[in-house]
């Protein structure tokens, strides 16, 4: 009986579903989709798991990623202040009260204020914390949606719960127009899918709901948001150009000299000053003006019997990182692809050895 179903691939079944959050380029798959894509993600969450592992430190001495933290700043509009969560010094969310530590309890009355400042992220949950109310929700936030830094300010330098667990994504506390946040979040950066309800759909899982659904991660669903059918542009297609391509992303700053990826060489762009830091933030508002963040998944290249990749994927990392090539240098009759600083790439232009090592 077995023999007689149709045999099927586990590894197709596999590829089809794999979906963490990616950052940027690596040799086998791509971060994405753009954010003026189909099938881009959205999330309500202010931070994720990454922004863990990029701030607690180094799992090796050679970690190939530079180290991040949240940072907590007051901003005064109109005599009233506001508070930012950034990460990377790209804002995250924005709020009208200022956060507090958790104590446990509900009403948090003997919660202390968090400073302003930098601080390591020690623990996240992707869940946000409004996601839970009534009694007892905080109890529940600190286990199912957590959102934990490290308090520099106490000797002790514990890994504490922010009260409210993980913040939401909001770019308008209390009504203020997000128009008036230029300076920490440029409004190009905020993508108006407000008229585009029927084209975001709740992907979220929530574990409290008998139905498992829950609106916080949206997939768009909107082929020609970015271009025509045909390929021509839309009313779209100038703002979305101006936003951060996640084919372009490669945050490589340092490198393992033993790493397979540059098979036992340093690789000749060596700690670029401009790969240090993370893409600036892109913001979506939805018909309930309701802020969600581009959430950039890993996508795997197509690579099967009638399509192999043949380079292992070397030539997708090369077009993250191209600069240049020596197309007026009569010395270079080969036009040799070259990085920033004049090094040569490699002795093939599609090596796997050019390659984007976090992950």
């Amino acid at each position: 009986a077995q023999n007689a179903h149709t045999p099927s691939s586990h590894r197709e079944y596999f590829r089809q579903r794999v979906n963490p959050r990616s950052l940027e380029m690596y040799k086998y798959g791509r971060s994405g989709p753009h954010p003026c894509r189909e099938n881009s993600r959205w999330r309500s969450f202010a931070f994720t798991r990454k922004d863990k592992v990029m701030s607690t430190g180094s799992i090796r001495i050679d970690w190939p990623m530079e180290m991040h933290n949240a940072t907590l700043e007051e901003v005064v509009l109109s005599s009233t202040s506001y508070w930012v969560w950034k990460y990377d010094n790209h804002t995250r969310t924005i709020l009208s009260s200022q956060p507090q530590w958790s104590d446990g309890t509900d009403d948090n009355a003997s919660g202390s204020s968090i400073a302003p400042g930098s601080y390591k992220v020690c623990g996240v949950d992707e869940v946000p914390g409004a996601a839970f109310s009534g009694t007892g929700a905080e109890a529940k936030r600190m286990l199912y949606a957590r959102f934990k830094l490290k308090d520099h300010t106490s000797s002790a330098n514990q890994c504490k719960h922010v009260h409210g667990g993980n913040p939401t994504v909001n770019l308008a506390p209390g009504g203020t127009l997000v128009s008036d946040w230029s300076d920490l979040v440029p409004y190009a950066r905020v993508l108006q899918f407000s008229s585009l309800d029927a084209d975001l759909t709740s992907i979220g899982y929530d574990p409290t709901q008998s139905s498992n659904q829950a609106a916080w991660v949206k997939l768009f669903t909107k082929a020609d948001y970015y271009h025509n059918a045909d390929g021509s542009d839309t009313a779209n297609t100038a703002t979305c150009d101006a936003l951060p391509d996640p084919d372009k992303a490669d945050f490589r700053s340092k490198g393992w000299i033993y790493s397979p990826y540059y098979e036992g060489y340093r690789h000749p762009d060596w700690d670029p000053s401009s790969r240090s830091h993370l893409d600036e933030t892109v913001f979506a508002l939805d018909n309930n003006n309701n802020f969600y963040l581009h959430d950039r998944r890993f996508t795997p290249l197509e690579n099967t019997i009638d399509a192999p990749l043949s380079d292992g994927g070397g030539l997708q990392t090369i077009n993250s990182v191209y600069k240049d090539v020596n197309s007026y240098d009569e010395d270079d009759s080969e036009l040799t692809i070259v990085d920033e600083d004049g090094n040569p790439r490699t002795v093939s232009g599609v090596s796997g050895e050019e390659q984007a090592i976090f992950c």
